[in-house]
């Protein structure tokens, strides 16, 4: 895992407990996702 993964993941985190603050984030709502770039021979 190199530092921008570490970025994104800070980042996501950083969203949700945002979101908890809001009170947004209940049952199914308030999902978080990340688009990263797909890399040859990692399957994704």
């Amino acid at each position: 895992m190199n530092s921008h993964d570490l970025q994104k993941r800070q980042a996501i985190i950083d969203a949700c407990r945002r979101m908890n603050a809001l009170g947004i984030n209940q049952g199914t709502s308030g999902n978080i996702s990340v688009r990263t770039a797909a890399v040859a021979g990692r399957g994704n």
